[in-house]
């Protein structure tokens, strides 16, 4: 699922952002767009933006396919690992490979994706910790640090230490000896206060950042863009909206369906050795991808170890079911192999859940405006460009000094307010016009796959004052006839 040619819009900016750091530091303000020109931009992706330039540069982007592929194998052993015992790695199988399904359409080598291999090594450790106590467990505040400085997603791992919390705080107060019994000697009872002591240490860990407090209040913006039903981010950007009830992509949204539903039944079936922790974890993650398609992988990875772990204590108290889940879980576990095995390879899998990926190591160059931008580049072209949210990342790699983009991916920069004038853009051409006036723009790049741009593209190809000067496959190139771009429209070449 990981070795895949890489085709996210954004990973150029990725890049080109990593390169910048190196050279100049960490961004405070916006340098890209000419709409927020000095606007304050907290760039939480730096360390990762470092990590994939410096991987970049050492070995290409086939090493990069190769750095996907790597991580994702990682993150599913370290998931896998933690819910899997002699009795239930039979029934991990096919929740393994069904977690991997659900959370396909999110594996691309972004940010996140050190958010997912964090979220298991945290598990691993709290699990660790939970049966004997550990000094590992003092690995969690450096590993806050680096997730602070990688994604904006640092939180979660305060959601996972706060549920552990939790768990140790019921079973020395509420749970009742019979359970403090299970621990056996005093070194592996309960010990909130230990916890609590983490928790803090991991909650001051997101200051250390080049934001300091900014970057420590950073992630309420993600927030806001997660639960605020009035944000314009919220309602419009597809892996903003939630899954439901639209249920507009049920390839990958029944297997986030069918795990929730596992989560809940495992839990169910062990009330009697009730896992507080894991009940905190299922609701807090639930409720992230009911929220947010971007957000389902989270619950997809967390169900693998809590069915592995509720299902080994209850077949621990029912060993007679053993051999009936055994049976059962191996021909699911089989299927679902064979399917993703014959589905993946011939590239059906990637066309279902409408990623349209190609296994391989590389990049996909036809995926990317890589022949427009040449072109102004061959023609010594400079000036401000009008362009669609998922071509501003590459904009911004390839540009040239003098280029400035209108909009890019960078919904914390933006607003919600300027994502929606960049979508009223493409649909109300009177409003093109009065955005051309406002900020001076003189050449308009639009795809033509993007069924949102159509009228746009009908409107500036019947307007005399906009003329096309390179089309592609996907791409079309509209320069402002004036002075300055009249070289290039009539063919003079400098």
């Amino acid at each position: 699922m990981g070795f895949h040619l890489i085709d996210d819009w954004d990973f150029p900016f990725h890049l080109k952002t990593g390169a910048k750091i190196l050279e100049s530091g960490v961004p405070r303000e916006d340098l890209y767009s000419f709409r927020t020109t000095g606007r304050t931009w907290l760039d939480a992706q730096w360390l990762f933006q470092v990590l994939v330039y410096l991987a970049y540069r050492s070995f290409g982007f086939k090493g990069l396919s190769f750095l996907l592929a790597g991580l994702v194998v990682l993150t599913w052993m370290i998931f896998g690992s933690i819910g899997q015992a002699r009795k239930t790695c039979f029934f991990v199988f096919p929740v393994s490979l069904l977690a991997l399904w659900g959370a396909a359409h999110r594996i691309y080598l972004r940010p996140e994706l050190f958010s997912y291999l964090l979220v298991a090594i945290y598990m691993l450790l709290l699990e660790r910790e939970r049966k004997k106590r550990i000094k590992l467990l003092m690995l969690l505040p450096v590993l806050s640090i680096f997730w602070a400085n990688v994604e904006g997603l640092w939180p979660l791992g305060l959601v996972l230490l706060g549920s552990y919390f939790g768990e140790e705080l019921w079973l020395k107060y509420f749970a009742g000896s019979a359970r403090l019994a299970e621990f056996g000697d005093e070194r592996t009872r309960p010990r909130p206060l230990r916890m609590l002591a983490v928790l803090i240490v991991c909650l001051a860990a997101g200051f250390a950042t080049p934001y300091f407090a900014k970057g420590f209040l950073f992630p309420l913006t993600l927030v806001q863009e997660t639960i605020g039903h009035t944000n314009y981010i919220k309602t419009h950007i597809e892996e903003e909206l939630s899954p439901f009830p639209y249920f507009r992509f049920p390839f990958v949204e029944i297997p986030f369906l069918i795990l929730a539903c596992l989560s809940l039944a495992s839990l169910a079936l062990n009330y009697k050795k009730f896992r507080s922790g894991h009940w905190l974890l299922f609701i807090a993650f639930l409720f992230l991808g009911l929220n947010a398609r971007r957000n389902m992988a989270f619950l997809c990875l967390v169900a693998i170890p809590i069915v592995g772990l509720n299902l080994q204590a209850w077949l621990a108290r029912h060993p007679r079911r053993e051999y009936i889940f055994k049976a059962i879980s191996t021909m699911l576990g089989l299927a679902l192999a064979i399917f993703l095995l014959v589905s993946v390879p011939s590239g059906k899998f990637f066309a279902w859940d409408q990623t349209h990926r190609k296994l391989g190591a590389g990049i996909v160059y036809s995926n990317f405006p890589y022949a427009a931008a040449e072109f102004l580049k061959g023609n010594n072209w400079t000036g401000n460009i009008f362009n669609q949210l998922h071509q501003g990342g590459f904009l911004i790699a390839v540009r040239k000094p003098g280029w400035k983009i209108y909009v890019d991916g960078r919904t914390e920069v933006y607003g919600g307010e300027l994502i929606e004038e960049s979508f009223r853009a493409l649909k109300d051409y009177s409003f093109f016009l009065a955005e051309q006036k406002k900020w001076g723009f003189d050449a308009a790049l639009i795809d033509r796959r993007d069924p949102m741009a159509t009228p746009l593209l009908k409107a500036i190809t019947s307007d005399p004052a906009w003329a096309l000067v390179y089309r592609d496959q996907f791409f079309l190139l509209f320069l402002l006839n004036i002075p300055s771009n009249q070289p290039i429209i009539f063919g003079v070449r400098p």
